[in-house]
Formats: C-alpha cells, sequence, structure tokens
C-alpha cells in the first residue's frame, strides 16, 4: 500500500502517540484484562456481521489490543537491554507528524541494520526497556548506511511538563538519542490495511456472513452451494430452493485420475472448490490427505474448463439453523447453459470494479493526453483528419481485455500459509509431485515462491533468486526498473504463486498487475481472522480455507483478545455459523489403535482408518509393539514432582524416563535407528529443553551441538509425524492444575503425531480430573495398556520386563539382550557406538537448526524502495512461524516462557506419503 494511505495515517495516528511503558503493557493480568474489556463495546466477537461496518467496528479495537499484546512481547522477550547513540541531525514538521533525520556510528551500524515499517524507540535512558518520562514510538521510514529517517506523532499543542512537551524541548536542542528496535510493524499493517478495505473486496457479502434473518436470498447466494456431501448448510451456504449453481468444468482424463486416486470425501471437497465464486472450507483432520486434496483442487482449478451449470440443493430456514442438509454429488453437464442475467450483472460489476481499480482511464473525469491534442497528421491515401481515439466503455473495456477471454476460469492461484516453513511444504509437494494436468498426467507447473527464509533444496523457485541471477546475468547494471520488470514477468508467467499471508500483501504482489482471482489457505485454522483478508484485497473472488479447527489456533498474545476470540478463524467462524464444510473422513497415517480416540472424542467418530489392524502392521511393521509396554498406545503412570522455572514448568522424573525408555529400546531393538525413528513432544518449553540436555550428554554431546534426537513443543510439532511419538505431560502438582494441558486441541496434536506407536507419560490422578484425559486414561486402563510406574523410574522397565517374560516364557524374544537392561541408568550397557552420531550427521542437524532458526524469525525482503540499498534488506515480518496457540494468563508466553512455534518442518507432510488409490481405499 501507499506510504501515503488513509489506512497508514491512521495507523500510526493510533499506534506512535503511545507511551511504551504505560500503554504497551501484560493485559493478561486480571485488573488491567478488566479495565480493558470495558473499553470493548462489540462483545462478544459474534458469527454473523450486519455490514461492512460493522465488521470492521467490531474487529478493529481487538486488533488493536492484539497489536499491543505482540509489541509487548517483543518488548518483553526480544528487546535487549542496551541501545545505541544516535545525533538528532535535523527535523521537519508537518502536524502532527514529525520527521527526524538521524545520523549512526559507524560501528553500531554495522551490527544492528533497519529497515522500512520498523518499530523504533527513542529514549533518554541507555536501557531502552527501563521506563523513563522522555521517550517516543517512531516508525523508520528510510535507512541508508549511518543515516536513518524515522517518523512519529507529537502533539505541537502540548502543555507544558508533558511528555510531548519535555520531547520537543530535547528535540529543540538538537540532542542526542537512545536508539532501539522494538518489532517490525509490516504484517500489522498490512493487516489493518486489509481490515479496513473490506468493503473494497468482491467476498465481502461472503465474509461478512449476514444473517438475513429468512426474508430473503442468503448473502452468499447460490455460488455457496456446493455439490457432494457436506457437513452442514447455513445462511452462508444453502441456496434458495431451484437456484443454478456455476461449476467449473473438469476435463474427461484428469476427472478420471481424481477418481482413481481419491477417496469419495476428497473428491467431495475437490468438487466443491469448482464454485465461480465464494468460500469453501475444506477440513482436514491429522493424516487424512489434506496435502493430496490441496493438489487435486490446484489441478482442477488450473486445467478447467468453461463453467456448467447445476440445480442447487434446496433447503429450508430449518437447515439455516443447523441442521444438516442432504448433498447430492452432481456430475458436470455436457451442455453449456447460460447463467442466471443476475449471475452475469454481479460478475460483470465485479469485473468493472477490479478493472477500475487497476485503469484510472475507466473512471469519470479522466481524459487521457492523446484525447486533449488534435491528430493533425492526415491518414494514408485519405484527405480527412485523424479523430481523437474513441473513449471505451467498460463492458467493451472488459469484453476487448484478457479478463474476458474466460472471465469464470481461474488465471492463476495464489497458495498461501500462516507460515514460512508451512509455505516450503506446500511448494515442495508440489514441485515433488507435480501437478495432474488436462491429460490425466503429472507435469512441473509454473510456479514461484515469494518471500524470504526458502529452504535450501527450493531456492530455485524463490522470486528474489531468480531475480538476483537474472540481474547478474546482464552486461549493464541492473537499475531498481529492471529488478521490477522481472519480478513483473516472473508473477505473470507462474501460474501458482506461494507465498505467507503476511506477505501476500507486499509490494511485490499488490503491485502485481495481474491480480489473483482464486486464493488458497493452507493450515488456515492457524491464523487470526484478519490475517486472512490480506489476500483477499487481490480481486480474488474464488477463496478456498483448508485446515482443522480441532488443531491448535494462531497464537494470540492479549488476554483481553483472547477472551473475546480474536484468535478464532474465519475458517472456524464460518463452520460455527453452519457454513458447508467438506470433511476428509479417511486417515491413513496412524496405526487404528492411535486414530481411535482422537476420532471418537474430537471428530464425532467420524475419522474411518484407510487400514486396519492388520493391514497396518503389514504396511508399518513394528515388532516391539507386541510388548504391552511398547504397545501402539501406552500410558505410563509417573507421579513425578513438578517445578516451576522461568513461567514454565519441568518434570525431572518425566524426563529421566523417557531417557531410559529410549535406551531399553536402543537395548532390545539396536538395528533400529531410533534417533531417527522416534521423537518426544511437551506441552513445556522448559521440559524440552531439559530433556534435549539429557540426550546430548547421553550422546556424548554438549549443549552447543544440535540434540541428535528430536525434542519439541507441541505447538512446534503440529504438522509433524514420527514413527513413534513420546509425550512428556509434565503436570503431577495438584495445587499447580493442569494448566493449558487440558486444551483438547493440544491434547488432539499431541496424539496424532505417531505412526506405529504413541507413548505417553504422565500422572493420571492429577489428569483424571479434565473429562478428555480421563476418557483417555479409562480406555488404556480398560486395554491393559496403563503402567503404573513404581521408583526408581529409569530402572522400572527393566524390572517390568524381566518379570514379563518370567510369566511368559515361550514368547518371542527381542534380539537385543534382555540382560543388558539391568545396567541401564548405573553403567554402560551398550557398547558406545550404541549412542554416538557421526560428524556428518551432526552437520546435518547443524544445518537443520540453523533453518529452523531462521524460518522462526519469518522476516521477508522489503522492496519498497526506500532507498539505494534497500531492495535486499531484511526487515522482521511480523509474528514469528506459525506460533501455537497458548492461552494468556496460566501458562501464558511471557518472559523465558514458552517459546513461539516451529511448526511444519522436514520430517514429513502433514499428509501420509503413501496413501493408497481410492480402490484400496474403498
Amino acid at each position: 500500500a501507499s506510504k501515503n494511505s488513509p489506512e497508514l495515517k491512521e495507523f500510526k495516528s493510533q499506534l506512535l502517540p503511545l507511551d511504551f511503558f504505560k500503554d504497551i503493557i501484560d493485559d493478561s493480568i486480571h485488573a488491567r484484562t478488566e479495565d480493558r474489556r470495558k473499553e470493548l463495546t462489540k462483545v462478544p466477537l459474534p458469527l454473523r456481521f450486519d455490514s461492512e461496518q460493522h465488521y470492521i467496528d467490531v474487529f478493529k479495537p481487538l486488533f488493536w489490543h492484539e497489536a499491543k499484546g505482540q509489541i509487548h512481547r517483543s518488548k518483553a522477550i526480544d528487546m535487549k537491554h542496551s541501545s545505541e547513540t544516535v545525533q538528532h541531525v535535523s527535523f521537519q514538521v508537518e502536524d502532527p507528524w514529525l520527521r527526524l533525520e538521524l545520523q549512526r556510528e559507524k560501528e553500531e551500524a554495522g551490527q544492528m541494520s533497519y529497515g522500512y515499517a520498523d518499530l523504533v524507540i527513542l529514549t533518554q535512558n541507555e536501557d531502552p526497556i527501563k521506563e523513563h518520562p522522555v521517550h517516543f514510538l517512531a516508525m523508520v521510514d528510510v535507512s541508508i548506511g549511518t543515516h536513518l529517517a524515522v517518523t512519529t506523532k507529537l502533539d505541537m499543542n502540548s502543555t507544558e511538563g508533558s511528555r510531548a512537551h519535555q520531547i520537543a524541548k530535547v528535540i529543540s536542542e538538537s540532542g542526542s538519542w537512545q536508539l532501539a528496535k522494538v518489532t517490525n510493524l509490516s504484517t500489522m499493517i498490512r493487516e489493518y490495511e486489509s481490515l479496513m478495505a473490506l468493503p473494497k473486496m468482491n467476498l465481502r457479502h461472503f465474509i461478512i456472513n449476514r444473517d438475513e434473518g429468512g426474508t430473503g436470498r442468503d448473502a452468499s447466494g447460490a455460488m455457496q452451494a456446493g455439490v457432494g456431501d457436506g457437513e452442514g448448510r447455513g445462511a452462508a451456504s444453502v441456496a434458495a430452493a431451484g437456484d443454478a449453481v456455476q461449476l467449473l468444468s473438469i476435463p474427461e482424463k484428469l476427472d478420471e485420475w481424481l477418481r482413481s486416486q481419491h477417496n469419495e470425501p476428497q473428491r467431495n471437497a475437490i468438487n466443491d472448490c469448482r464454485k465461480l465464486s465464494g468460500i469453501t472450507l475444506v477440513q482436514g483432520p491429522p493424516g487424512t490427505g489434506k496435502t493430496k486434496t490441496a493438489l487435486g483442487i490446484l489441478a482442477v482449478l488450473l486445467n478447467a474448463n468453461k463453467a456448467t451449470q447445476t440445480k442447487a440443493v434446496s433447503s429450508s430456514r430449518a437447515g439455516r439453523q443447523g441442521s444438516q442438509a442432504e448433498g447430492s454429488e452432481t456430475e458436470s453437464s455436457g451442455d453449456e447453459k447460460e447463467a442466471t442475467d443476475e449471475a452475469i450483472a454481479t460478475r460483470e460489476w465485479e469485473r468493472v470494479q477490479l478493472l477500475r481499480a487497476r485503469a484510472p482511464w475507466m473512471r469519470g473525469g479522466f481524459t487521457p493526453w492523446m484525447d486533449a491534442l488534435e491528430q493533425e497528421l492526415p491518414m494514408a491515401g485519405s484527405l480527412s483528419w485523424r479523430k481523437p481515439f474513441p473513449k471505451l466503455t467498460p463492458d467493451r473495456v472488459i469484453s476487448t481485455s484478457h479478463v474476458s477471454e474466460d472471465a469464470t476460469l481461474p488465471q492463476k492461484v495464489l497458495v498461501c500459509t500462516p507460515s514460512n516453513a508451512a509455505v516450503d511444504e506446500v511448494l515442495r509437494r508440489i514441485v515433488n509431485t507435480g501437478i495432474v494436468g488436462p491429460d490425466g498426467k503429472p507435469r512441473k507447473p509454473s510456479i514461484v515462491r515469494l518471500g524470504p527464509n526458502v529452504h535450501t533444496d527450493l531456492e530455485e523457485y524463490s522470486l528474489n533468486r531468480i531475480v538476483k541471477r537474472r540481474l547478474a546475468a546482464l552486461t549493464e547494471a541492473p537499475s531498481l526498473t529492471r529488478r521490477e520488470e522481472e519480478k513483473q514477468r516472473l508473477l505473470r508467467d507462474a501460474r501458482i504463486v506461494c507465498t505467507t499471508l503476511s506477505v501476500s500483501g507486499s509490494r511485490d504482489v499488490v503491485g502485481f498487475e495481474g491480480g489473483f482471482d482464486t486464493v488458497l489457505v493452507d493450515e488456515a485454522s492457524q491464523g487470526v481472522e484478519v490475517s486472512m483478508l490480506v489476500p483477499l484485497k487481490l480481486g480474488c473472488r474464488r477463496l478456498i480455507l483448508i485446515g482443522d479447527p480441532q488443531q491448535l489456533p494462531a497464537t494470540c498474545f492479549s488476554a483481553v483478545a483472547i477472551q473475546h476470540e480474536y484468535e478464532r478463524s474465519l475458517f472456524q467462524r464460518l463452520q460455527l455459523s453452519q457454513h458447508k464444510v467438506s470433511l476428509l473422513q479417511v486417515q491413513y497415517r496412524m496405526h487404528p489403535a492411535i486414530s481411535a480416540f482422537p476420532s471418537e472424542r474430537f471428530y464425532d467418530g467420524k475419522i474411518m482408518n484407510g487400514r486396519n489392524e492388520l493391514e497396518f502392521d503389514q504396511h508399518c511393521p513394528a515388532p516391539w509393539s507386541h510388548l504391552p509396554c511398547f504397545a501402539p498406545v501406552a500410558f505410563f503412570n509417573v507421579r513425578g514432582e513438578t517445578q516451576e522455572m522461568k513461567s514454565s514448568f519441568v518434570n525431572e522424573d518425566e524426563a529421566d524416563f523417557v531417557i531410559s525408555f529410549y535406551e531399553t529400546l536402543t537395548t532390545l531393538y539396536p538395528h533400529e535407528v531410533w534417533r531417527r525413528k522416534l521423537a518426544v513432544i511437551s506441552p513445556y518449553a522448559q521440559q524440552v529443553q531439559l530433556i534435549r540436555r539429557r540426550f546430548r550428554a547421553l550422546f556424548g554431546l554438549t549443549d552447543k551441538n544440535p540434540c541428535p534426537v528430536e525434542v519439541n513443543t507441541v505447538d512446534g510439532f503440529q504438522g509433524r509425524e514420527k514413527d513413534c511419538i513420546i509425550v512428556s505431560i509434565v503436570r503431577a502438582n495438584p495445587d499447580l492444575g493442569i494448566g493449558f494441558v487440558r486444551d483438547r486441541r493440544r491434547m488432539n496434536v499431541a496424539f496424532t503425531r505417531a505412526r506405529t506407536n504413541l507413548w505417553v507419560v504422565g500422572y493420571a490422578g492429577l489428569l483424571r480430573l479434565n473429562e478428555d484425559w480421563l476418557d483417555f486414561i479409562s480406555r488404556q486402563q480398560e486395554s491393559c495398556r496403563l503402567l503404573r510406574m513404581s521408583r526408581p523410574f529409569h530402572t522400572f522397565l527393566a524390572r517390568y520386563l524381566k518379570s514379563w517374560y518370567e510369566r511368559h516364557p515361550s514368547l518371542a524374544r527381542p534380539p537385543g539382550r534382555l540382560d543388558a537392561l539391568e545396567g541401564l541408568g548405573t553403567e554402560p550397557a551398550l557398547p558406545e557406538s550404541a549412542f554416538s552420531i557421526s560428524r556428518e550427521e551432526l552437520e546435518e542437524l547443524e544445518r537443520q537448526e540453523a533453518e529452523e532458526a531462521a524460518a522462526e524469525r519469518d522476516v521477508e525482503e522489503v522492496s519498497d524502495g526506500m532507498g539505494a540499498d534497500s531492495s535486499d534488506h531484511e526487515g522482521e515480518d511480523g509474528a514469528a512461524d506459525g506460533a501455537g496457540g497458548g492461552a494468556a494468563g496460566e501458562d501464558a508466553q511471557g518472559p523465558g516462557s514458552e517459546p513461539l512455534a516451529k511448526r511444519h518442518r522436514t520430517d514429513g507432510p502433514e499428509d501420509a506419503a503413501d496413501e493408497p488409490a481410492a480402490a484400496m481405499d474403498e
């Protein structure tokens, strides 16, 4: 957006005058929460809105609470207790704005870089986190070498003695300031501008989801009535009886491929995405082939033929109130039919509005320079004078433009996710698998990746890397104009553009002339609703949201915002208002014993297994699973001691048991590479750090080395999978409660990461106080999979297995030595090589850690034309990589507590890579 846009000015006007120490505070403290709740007039966050303005009025105050919460987190976690001294060179006043020119020291400029939209604090205290009355917030405009220009808002008519008056006094004296970076505002700005731009969006009626009260047609009209089975149809999804729905037509060979490679729920989801306009929701529980379905959707969108017409499902008002309506799968008609006059008029109007926004010559009152001059050159063979160029009416412009070549067909698809790592996962699947063409054969699509921190094996698809490579091949020095031309050419040629939600609001995307009529958002339940609006400014009229509200949502840092459900995604709000949802129902990842509890507890028993237990055991053999302590699901009842540490929690008894468990597996099954097959997850970051230290000690590594076994938070492991998962619950003190372990979404994520074995370590006596945990523990007890531990915990498995084989001497024994277990925890029971790691493997782990750390920062290359060296500047791009949904208050992410989550890493996609064809599924 323009740096002088009204929305940006309003954003800065609201933020920059704030007192960094009195206004940017932790609102999770009860008294502050109560005070700030009173400021909100629209509570709670509704499912439907009366108008675009109603929507903005509701979201705006919550946006500001969350913005201040994010800035407070940066102050508490990211900022250091040091600053640099800058000299005030000059200032310029444009009431109420104050622009300052600052001079930095060369040494400091080499250590810290600033970029456009960085939020900085200028204070008279060397410690920028320590309160001082003379300070102000500012936003960076330009940073070139040692030169820094910032803008702030200052009340020029302030009374003597006020903070503004003291600031003005220091500025007038051209004094020095202490400067420190707080955070980058790019993502916040883009979200705010998108929120304010809602009235101009093509999909605004679908977004506000107005409740018509039964007096007229639904706001979304017939376009929202999909084909196939649905979860429910409500006010935003049910067409009036007899209404016609236009659907994109699928080429015959492609349709045959879809039927052979996708099960019925997947095909229904793909069919629902054939609508010409509107929002489609696809819910993908763990292991149900969500990414595979997304690739099928892309194949249909990029190869569709002209739209055909089918009858919508009739419904009643009762269906709008939540009752399920019967869906009917409708085959594409071979005969092309005309759309209704109303549908045609709506689409024509939308296209005219889009063209007007991009083509000023279509607006009233515009006179091109060539019309203002009489043409004096005679035409060849004629004595007549050439007349001025004729003006085209909007309908003629549309009919002669590329938009009308096939306005109903997707020209290109913008694929977005909330985080960089998730974008890379989708991109990797697309380039490795390909997109199936109209002939039913996969091919490599024209695809480009926007944004920073692209994984090393995907750099060839990075827009910035491709542009740099092309410019480097030029004989002449590349100009900024040539750079932008190359970017535009690459975007124009690409059929698929992959990026984060935030970067979809960057200059590269917003400035692209072609626009994006179709947006597909993966992991759509992990982004707050306002973030989903960012790509909708690009002319989108077809939005596809793929996600799972039963897994962890986005992280919000404002307790007030959380209390008003600001963390709720657009997907979840529409689902709760009975919008039609296509549920993927066949899972292939987990052993049926693992999937049983999540399916029944979190998905109403609707998730079916692609393989029964016998088929799964044959496909994914786990020879240790016949032992009760190594069963596909087992609960180890450890009454350990919970200790609070740095606003987090640890349980050393559980950590000791986890290490002994790993040692036991390695002893009994030495031919398995357990450090690649197994991962340990815990809800608490300090427990993760403790277990990592224990593993390093086991392998003889120092704290500077990466952990040889993957250990992560539950939030950080969302979207990942391993053969075997150990979950360390930590909570064991009744006085402390169970904290956010009670969050069923976090429980769902923890219990659905394993393929063959899920081993849970916790204290049943405390966890039983929660209904979900009571159900899980009771199931394991009934199945004889609950093991009551006795001290010392680190020798329990050796004692248990010895007793087990004494009682069952005829059973087959593991390949490893049972007698070696007796030495575990006291002396080396295995050769030193059993717990060693090669130098090459260690270097690979270090590389992976570096890439994860880079993705966690989630920065982007800023190309807003701020200065000669700004095109390659990297500035932070908002909240870190896909942070998990911790609740504020208890277990809130405060100083030193749970880090932002590291999701969607490279171990594997969300869905199983080897799903069988539909013929095998059915």
